[in-house]
């Protein structure tokens, strides 16, 4: 599918994630138009004026989520923060854009196995996207706002915390909850196989469930509050905890479940080796070797510890960025930081580390003769793929096919009206195409032949009305036209106005004749339009020249 707005004035227009490939602007006026993480891949924008357009948003990475292979980073954003932005990691920050919820995004989560991601939101619902596809593959409605989302291991149980302190365990496979546990806080964790469940209380307390019977089979006494919960790599039955203590402050412990003997402790190291324990925000642990992450938000400072050996294994340091969160890619043992406006990249092996910014998809996107962008803003198009060349770039090497604006797959049903050549290589279509959401969309094109001084040329005018007013303007010119729709009036939406359509192409009202002027068909709807007080929208589109 293409879609040509050449010559449009589309000022302050807002195509936030919206699929734009191959689309073109050319000479189009864009100022203040939002492009915010649309897919611009091979879009024409010669000569168009972009002056204060917007390319990205601020991601949000309170709520973020990385894929088990690493290729993905989801999260929310700044503004906008129903969306959800999953930036490519493996082709530096490129950036694609889920529509998300209705309100604002709470929690993501991405399955183990398989290419899916499920976002919660607090319009009570929980999303399972497609991610080969970029499709919502089902919603299931939930009683509260999911705060936390987590897969198991095996990838058929899915627990959700929300906002009134429940979590619960929904079977994926039947799309059903299947556990409640409440006065619960969000620190939870799966065992490696998948058969436990460990929960922090907020009486202070561990609980362990085995989830294939489904019953609590072991409740453990911590002496403050739980922040994080994570099993030991190697056991089903070892768990680290990130824990705030009543009197000694923040620390981390590893805890045998099977006899409640607490195995180690993080104090337990040289008080000047861990200068930051207070201020304890996060913990991770590396699964191919059980080495814990801990990081301190306000001094900018990420360790790597060995529980048993209490010794500190490396230290980074990312000055000036508040850390939030933090991820592990086992694939290529590293780790990924979220931070403001862009990620850090941890190479565990070298100890080397980059910043990864976000890039608009805008692949093959033409920007020669674009006005009005800044100097930053043509960087970032540039790195993102753009190119600056006066001849439009084909999307693949043979040679690019011209589609007719009305091949839109999304249209259920295209009907030419009238046809007929005037000159010479001169051609003149009209048509008809009722859209799926309703809307009726008229469309004249005249196609110029080249002259001896002259190249081709293509004008192609339009006029749009739109679905809520369709069904009115069909039925006024059905009228019109001395045919009764009443004893149809039952059959569903578009078919009714596809009826309609066919019985006033047969009547001959839209036919043209070679003596009329160019728009005299849609110069006719308008005055319908017009006197029966329907509103519609009118657009030129031009071609200068056809290659």
């Amino acid at each position: 599918m293409r879609k040509i707005y050449v010559y449009q004035n589309l000022d302050g227009y807002n195509f936030t994630g919206a699929e734009l490939v191959g689309a073109n602007f050319s000479h189009a006026s864009l100022r203040e138009t939002v492009f915010t993480h649309a897919q611009l891949d091979y879009a024409d924008f010669r000569y168009a004026d972009m002056t204060d357009v917007k390319l990205l948003a601020r991601p949000y990475f309170s709520h973020a989520a990385l894929s088990p292979d690493g290729t993905w980073l989801a999260s929310g954003t700044y503004f906008e923060n129903h969306n959800i932005l999953l930036w490519n990691l493996q082709d530096e920050g490129r950036i694609r854009t889920l529509p998300g919820h209705f309100n604002n995004l709470t929690s993501l989560a991405f399955h183990p196995h398989k290419p899916y991601l499920v976002s919660g939101g607090s319009d009570y619902t929980i999303h399972f996207w497609n991610l080969n596809n970029g499709r919502r593959e089902y919603t299931l409605p939930i009683k509260g706002m999911a705060e936390h989302l987590s897969f198991s291991p095996d990838g058929y149980l899915l627990a959700e915390y929300d906002s009134e302190g429940k979590i619960f365990l929904i079977d994926i496979v039947n799309k059903k909850q299947i556990q409640e546990l409440p006065g619960m806080t969000s620190a939870f964790a799966f065992s490696n196989d998948s058969h436990f469940f460990a929960v922090a209380s907020k009486r202070g307390e561990i609980i362990l469930w085995d989830v294939v019977k489904q019953q609590k089979i072991g409740v453990f006494r911590i002496p403050g509050k739980a922040h994080a919960l994570s099993f030991y790599p190697f056991s089903n039955h070892k768990i680290f905890v990130l824990m705030e203590g009543k009197s000694r402050g923040r620390d981390v412990w590893l805890i045998d479940l099977a006899t409640g003997i607490v195995q180690s402790r993080l104090r337990d190291s040289q008080e000047e080796q861990v200068p930051y324990l207070d201020n304890l925000s996060t913990m991770t642990v590396l699964p191919w070797n059980a080495q814990i992450v801990v990081s301190d938000k306000n001094n900018h400072a990420i360790e790597l510890w060995d529980m048993i050996t209490h010794k500190k294994i490396t230290a980074f340091h990312l000055k000036g960025h508040y850390i939030e969160n933090i991820y592990v890619n086992a694939h290529t043992q590293s780790l990924i930081v979220p931070l403001q406006k862009e990620c850090a990249f941890i190479d565990l092996n070298t100890q080397q580390q980059r910043i990864i910014h976000p890039k608009p998809a805008c692949k093959g996107a033409n920007i020669f003769g674009v006005k009005g962008l800044t100097s930053q803003q043509r960087e970032l198009l540039l790195e993102g793929g753009a190119v600056e060349i006066e001849k439009r770039l084909p999307r693949n090497s043979s040679s690019a096919r011209h589609v007719h604006p009305l091949e839109d797959q999304s249209m259920a049903k295209c009907m030419l009206l009238d046809k007929y050549r005037k000159n010479a290589g001169d051609i003149y279509t009209f048509t008809v195409s009722v859209e799926r959401d309703g809307s009726i969309l008229f469309a004249e094109e005249y196609f110029y032949a080249p002259q001896k001084n002259e190249p081709a040329r293509k004008y192609i005018y339009s006029l749009s009305i739109f679905g809520y007013q369709a069904r009115r303007f069909l039925i006024e010119l059905a009228h019109a036209s001395k045919i009764e729709p009443a004893k149809i009036a039952h059959i569903q939406k578009n078919p009714f106005m596809l009826y309609l359509l066919e019985k006033l192409i047969q009547k001959g009202i839209f036919t043209a004749e070679e003596d009329q002027k160019f728009t005299a068909n849609l110069q006719a709807i308008r005055i319908l339009l017009e006197h029966k007080d329907i509103p519609y929208e009118l657009s030129l589109w031009r071609w200068a020249d056809i290659d």
